[in-house]
């Protein structure tokens, strides 16, 4: 996304882009190609996606955006906006079966252990995302009602508090079987602990640790947090990111629509 970011329009001030040279920018961008894609293939690498045109083009609209919200604007106009693009195809969805989310959680317990089957069972039975697996702490845990209170992720600076978007900050509700695995791991120590994580401030700056936090649940082996950096030597499976490839297809980490999870959500209520 770099080098496509300063092909051709790096150099320019920011007013000088017109809506035409944005245009052709953006034109550009349907026969380039994804970078090192071919290092140990003969065949070309693959042109960028359209999702990865969008995105792309997604950036050099919030830069303008924030730039004509300066005081006094840096730019009159936005010419990135509404620009013509490659549409987007809906892909496939597959979701895993029960046979084949028991399989998974089986695997990873044999491999990594309970702890790592449990980090799975977050993102397959609950929904929650990486960063907030991470940065779940034992506060947010309500083992009465079965419920999470999602409101932080861990990131590589540190914990973030502040969401991404509206839908960040929510209660899910957690199957029973999971929370039976969740329950032990949420002691009254670590409940009432202060929370001592490097955490990202509302300005980015960052506040340092101040040492291993009591309360997390899923603190790396090494006593601190876990982050997407180190991630894939804690569950076992190098470079999770909550999905996982089988056969040719992209699997969500989720299970079908009568999973147990939509069970639990009927016997928490």
């Amino acid at each position: 996304m770099d080098d496509a970011l300063r092909t051709r329009l790096g150099d320019w001030p920011v007013n000088a882009v017109k809506r035409e040279e944005a245009v052709a920018w953006a034109k550009q961008l349907r026969s380039k190609r994804r970078r090192n894609a071919s290092r140990k293939r003969d065949a070309p690498a693959p042109l960028l996606a359209p999702r990865t045109i969008h995105d792309i083009v997604f950036v050099m609209t919030a830069l303008y955006k924030a730039a004509m919200e300066q005081r006094p604007p840096l730019v009159d106009h936005n010419p990135f906006e509404k620009l013509p693009l490659p549409k987007i195809e809906p892909g496939e969805v597959k979701f895993y079966e029960h046979r084949q989310a028991d399989a998974l959680y089986a695997a990873v317990e044999a491999r990594s252990g309970a702890r790592s089957r449990l980090l799975v069972e977050l993102g397959m039975d609950v929904g929650l995302r990486q960063g907030e697996i991470f940065g779940l702490h034992a506060d947010q845990v309500d083992v009465i009602r079965h419920q999470i209170a999602v409101v932080h992720a861990m990131t590589r600076h540190g914990l973030r508090p502040y969401p991404k978007s509206q839908m960040s900050h929510r209660i899910v509700l957690v199957p029973p079987p999971v929370m039976a695995h969740l329950e032990p791991l949420v002691s009254p120590t670590a409940w009432t602990a202060e929370c001592t994580c490097p955490t990202v401030l509302q300005d980015g700056t960052v506040r340092p640790g101040r040492g291993p936090c009591p309360g997390l649940v899923f603190p790396a082996p090494e006593g601190g947090p876990i982050d997407d950096g180190n991630s894939g030597t804690v569950s076992g499976t190098p470079g999770w990111s909550g999905r996982a490839r089988a056969g040719t297809g992209r699997r969500r980490i989720r299970r079908g629509r009568t999973s147990r999870r939509a069970a639990g959500r009927t016997t928490a209520m």
